[in-house]
């Protein structure tokens, strides 16, 4: 899909004066995929060398484990969710194209354990493919 208001898009949005308790601040996400309220994928994307925050880490970390906490209509199985960190040099005059970035790590739940997984040598595009295949080999709806 098309960005209908690209100069719209290239705005700075800032949380400047947003402290919140803890001195917390909002973090961004750069991408998210909802497969229709079970399955979920949030991407954030980071330029070559440049620091993966703390706070954002945490942030992503604990939206991916709440997905856990809601049941199905059974009391069973939680939704299915995951964090993708991807890497780009790309210039900055020229569209970040999402689906040929490499994924460098990814967070997700694997045999009952929470952590980032080195993922690297897959693009954004086949990683998808293959989280797919996971989600509906786990029986979740995609």
């Amino acid at each position: 899909m098309p960005i209908n208001h690209k100069e719209r898009a290239k705005q700075i949005i800032s949380f400047e004066g947003m402290e919140r308790r803890r001195d917390i601040i909002p973090t961004d996400i750069d991408g998210f995929i909802d497969y229709g309220g079970e399955v979920f994928v949030y991407m954030e994307a980071k330029l070559v060398g440049a620091k993966f925050p703390n706070g954002q880490r945490w942030a992503l970390e604990n939206a991916v484990k709440s997905h856990d906490q809601v049941k199905d209509k059974e009391g069973e199985k939680g939704h299915k969710a995951c964090a993708i960190l991807f890497r780009h040099n790309t210039n900055p005059k020229d569209d970040i194209i999402v689906k040929d970035q490499y994924v460098e790590k990814c967070y997700f739940k694997h045999n009952n354990t929470y952590k980032w997984w080195n993922y690297k040598g897959n693009t954004v595009l086949q990683f998808l493919d293959k989280w797919e295949d996971y989600c509906e080999r786990e029986e979740f709806t995609l």
